[in-house]
């Protein structure tokens, strides 16, 4: 199920604040944008999904060439990424850690944007485009109640689905018991 509008624990790592690269080789609408990252995140093929982009390639080579993918042995402790960055021919997914939202996003932004490409951002539910204003993907959202409170999640507050689990949880009641006890 992919992270929309929350974050995810992704490997124990941390959390991540999650953008994603599409394809630019047509016009995406902003629905049609969230649907395809959603059909990725359900094991879609990307070649089912979108056409090839040469541009992703050489925007992935710049933004790698700033900040190297967390596995690289050139990734040093300012490393933005909470885990492995993920490339398709189509598409690009990545992590980022929440202490580097305000300098990392709009890099990548800016930078995809220049290289003729689609960028989703599911926290805010936006979509950024080639020669258009940040467009809301306007994704409809279920009410979800927080296991460990009780209360609901509102759409503009910060939130957490962790693997394994049912729910998401408000990102304060889940700081408040973090790490989680071991369970025998």
């Amino acid at each position: 199920m992919p992270a929309l509008f929350t974050a995810a624990l992704i490997q124990n790592r941390g959390v991540s604040f999650d953008l994603v690269v599409l394809s630019g080789v047509r016009p995406l609408e902003p629905r049609e944008a969230v649907v395809t990252y959603e059909r990725i995140c359900n094991g879609e093929p990307w070649s089912a999904v979108l056409a090839a982009d040469p541009n992703l390639s050489e925007f992935f080579k710049e933004i790698t060439r700033r900040w190297p993918d967390i596995d690289d042995p050139q990734s040093g402790p300012d490393c933005p990424w909470t885990s492995g960055l993920e490339l398709s021919p189509a598409h690009a997914v990545f992590p980022i850690s929440w202490s580097r939202v305000e300098d990392v996003p709009p890099v990548i932004i800016e930078t995809a944007l220049r290289y003729g490409l689609h960028v989703y951002d599911g926290q805010e539910d936006v979509v950024h485009s080639p020669g258009q204003v940040a467009r809301a993907a306007q994704t409809p959202r279920p009410e979800r109640i927080c296991p460990r409170c009780g209360k609901p999640i509102e759409a503009t507050e910060l939130s957490a689905e962790i693997p394994g689990t049912d729910g998401v949880f408000h990102m304060g009641c889940l700081l408040n018991d973090w790490p989680p006890a071991s369970r025998n």
